[in-house]
């Protein structure tokens, strides 16, 4: 188990960063290193009646985060509050493309109720990202599954 950032390994800073898991273990493929997804916490080394670092703390997912060109950050639990109260909706998809575009896909099996819906929602998507964002709204039939066949509703595909 390690816990790094970017640049390096974080297991002597008792910094936050993300988990990876290396499987001895495993039969069929052993020695798969792989990130899970998840934020966490290294204990620091060397701590009284533990002589090993362990896991001190799991702080969450990894969400893709919507910086805006007014410094404003938009974190992905936003959008789910957005379109949990939508009944209509099926599945949505938020992709941003450039600090002041983003992309919002709805799959709906009644897009004549989710018309009437999406007014207010619109409105208050626009008061929150702000007047110079490009908001582009596509009802869909499907969104389909990313390359790696696991859906992600919200992606920044700035770097």
């Amino acid at each position: 188990l390690e816990v790094v950032n970017e640049k390096t390994c974080l297991e002597e800073r008792n910094e936050i960063g993300k988990i990876l898991v290396t499987d001895y273990f495993m039969k069929a493929m052993p020695l798969i290193r792989y990130e899970n997804g998840d934020l966490g916490q290294l204990s620091a080394s060397n701590i009284a009646n533990h002589p090993f670092r362990y896991l001190n703390k799991i702080l969450g997912r990894i969400n893709d985060k919507f910086y805006l060109p007014n410094g404003k950050i938009i974190y992905s639990h936003i959008w789910h509050i957005y379109f949990r109260e939508i009944n209509d909706i099926k599945r949505f998809k938020v992709i941003q493309t450039a600090p002041n575009n983003i992309n919002i896909f709805l799959e709906t099996n009644n897009i004549e109720n989710l018309n009437s819906q999406i007014k207010e929602l619109k409105m208050n998507v626009k008061k929150s990202l702000g007047q110079n964002i490009n908001i582009n709204w596509k009802l869909v039939n499907q969104i389909g599954l990313d390359k790696t066949s696991k859906f992600r509703a919200v992606q920044s595909l700035i770097n």
